[in-house]
């Protein structure tokens, strides 16, 4: 059970030949990608996840949102792992890593 404990707040960062996991126990937030579009949604108030129903609610507005067309990010991590790690750096450097999104 000890490995729960970063479950969430944990994420990889893309470098090459392997990954950087990285964990913020500070995190408060989800990351949803519905049709090319990612979407955070804060799950955590006031140190207490968000009621199921809240959370759904969320998801639904998502779903059902007009489509807006969007920069499709989440298929660059389908990359060989070089290609990625050096786009993802490229993109770090860059405006598109300072978006919100």
């Amino acid at each position: 059970m000890s490995q729960y404990k970063k479950l969430f707040g944990g994420t990889r960062i893309p470098f090459d030949p392997l990954d950087r996991v990285v964990f913020k126990p500070e995190s408060r937030h989800i990351v949803v990608m519905h049709k090319d579009a990612i979407h955070k949604l804060d799950v955590i108030e006031r140190g207490d996840p968000i009621q199921k129903s809240i959370l759904y609610g969320m998801i639904e507005a998502i779903v059902a949102a007009p489509f807006c067309p969007a920069t499709p990010l989440g298929a660059l991590t389908t990359e060989r792992r070089e290609q990625w790690s050096a786009t993802y750096e490229i993109m770090r450097k860059g405006r598109l890593y300072n978006m919100r999104f």
